[in-house]
Parts: structure tokens; sequence; C-alpha cells
């Protein structure tokens, strides 16, 4: 099924995160406390990524994905690549 629509979920202290269904969970501490985000992150062997989902972007709703070869212990650089993009664009 293809989702069209975000309905995003309310938190319910289970986790520091908010860990969220369908994958999900909140990722505003990436690029600041008080931003609504959205996303998921992910490793394996010698890569680690992030997908971030805004839905309340400085032009409108928007999804950005950061992809590295790099692995390390604290996933570190994919939210700090996506928090130098999101406030590149919001410059």
């Amino acid at each position: 099924a293809l989702m069209t629509n975000f309905t995003p979920p309310t938190s319910r202290g289970h986790h520091e995160f908010g860990f969220y269904g369908m994958g999900t969970f909140n990722l505003g501490w990436s690029v600041g406390n008080s931003t609504v985000a959205y996303g998921h992150v992910g490793d394996t062997y010698g890569y680690q990524s992030q997908t971030t989902y805004f839905p309340n972007g400085p032009e409108g709703e928007f999804v950005l994905t950061v992809a590295t070869n790099v692995e390390t212990a604290s996933q570190a650089q994919p939210a700090d690549a996506t928090c130098q993009a999101y406030h590149a664009l919001l410059a």
C-alpha cells in the first residue's frame, strides 16, 4: 500500500527518543529539540544512515536522507550531517 498521508503519532514516554510504530521515531534531537522531525536511523557493516521527515519545514514538508560509508559505535555522523544540511536549508 502506498503511504500518502502521515499522521504524527503521540509520544507515550516509553523511550527517551519517543519511539513510534512503523519503524519511525522522534529525530528532533538531531537538529534541535524544538524541531518536529520523524524518521529512522540504520547501520550495517561499514555503513550508517538517517532518513528524517520534517512536516513543518521552512518551505513546507520535506525529507532529508543521509547515507555514509563510515561505521562508529555512536552513529554520530549521519545525525551531524542531517543537522548541518537542515540548518543550511534554513539559512
